[in-house]
């Protein structure tokens, strides 16, 4: 199966017994919808043709939690096969990206409620159950899960363990998933970095953790607290199912002003000592200058040597375009 040797003080992938260096582009995930998920599941099939011609090797495929557990405990992995299929077609790898969690932005388990769900419908419905996290004024964030509560934790391990376990009869002899990604840009709520009031979760289960573990620093707290007590588990889970390499990732560049508490471009060094199964932490480059309120693009860094590869054609539809022409 596809892993990490070391070699010469670095990390190398390997696949089927060989060096395998990844050349790849994130496709988008804002067009599959919630309610929608059959019918919006060949939205983005255009860039895997896309992909191959510009001589990428692999793409990297985001696949929602509400995706995988539509309903709780039933189990759909439909749009994992069918990006898998497209991949082979095209003589592509693919890189899952696992997003039970997302906090570019407002919100960590859900952007909105019209389609853009990460964590299932019944956890977002069900609050008594899964409770919010809590910022420092004591205002409970409806959109950001707490963390320090036992039954979303398990859930998102049954789920995750059920999604390792279908890679692992689909793929375990075909290698063309090569690693995941478990979360996204990982933070405690999706707002307001530099507001210490939204370093750390002060609901109860929280708060008495933080007390309990002589902790001080908000910061430190949130990174200790979401990488042992989450982001382990799951790995720890997944790993005993189907131990293909884990990565993590966080955001650097102007637009980290967004990202709040817990991050692990905070405090990388925990992270990798938490989290064993991790193979790597990444950062998340945004290649603009200036970003406007909506967060898009109002001035793009120049980088000539994508235009020259043409990249900019398959990314246009990832983000703002990278390239200047």
């Amino acid at each position: 199966m596809p892993h990490f040797e070391q070699a010469n003080g670095r990390k190398l992938l390997y696949v089927d017994g060989r060096p395998f260096t990844v050349l790849a582009v994130e496709i988008p995930w804002w067009d599959l919808i919630y309610g929608r998920y059959n019918e919006t599941e060949t939205a983005y099939d255009s860039l895997y043709p896309a992909a191959e011609k510009i001589g990428l090797n692999a793409l990297k495929v985001p696949i929602k939690w509400s995706m995988v557990e539509p309903e709780k405990g039933v189990y759909d992995f439909s749009y994992i096969d069918h990006a898998k299929s497209m991949a082979e077609k095209h003589h592509l790898k693919v890189v899952l990206n696992w997003f039970g969690h997302y906090a570019s932005g407002d919100g960590t388990i859900y952007g909105n409620l019209t389609g853009e769900l990460y964590a299932p419908m019944y956890i977002v419905s069900d609050e008594k159950t899964y409770p919010r996290a809590v910022d420092g004024d004591g205002v409970i964030h409806h959109n950001a899960a707490s963390y320090d509560y036992e039954p979303i934790i398990g859930r998102e391990i049954a789920a995750f363990r059920a999604f390792m376990q279908h890679i692992m009869q689909v793929d375990s002899q075909t290698h063309t998933i090569l690693m995941i990604q478990v979360e996204n840009e990982i933070a405690v709520f999706g707002v307001d970095r530099k507001n210490p009031k939204m370093w750390r979760d002060h609901s109860p289960a929280t708060s008495k953790r933080f007390a309990d573990n002589g902790f001080t620093d908000d910061l430190k707290f949130s990174a200790w607290d979401l990488s042992y007590h989450w982001i382990r588990r799951i790995t720890e889970a997944g790993a005993e199912v189907y131990p293909i390499p884990f990565f993590h990732n966080y955001v650097g560049g102007e637009i980290a002003d967004w990202m709040v508490g817990g991050a692990p471009g905070e405090d990388v060094q925990t992270y990798l000592q938490n989290c064993p199964h991790i193979s790597f932490i990444g950062v998340n480059s945004y290649f603009c200058a200036e970003w406007r309120p909506d967060y898009s693009c109002g001035r793009r860094i120049r980088c000539p040597d994508f235009c020259a590869l043409g990249v900019d054609r398959i990314l246009s539809r990832i983000q703002p375009a990278l390239c200047l022409e």
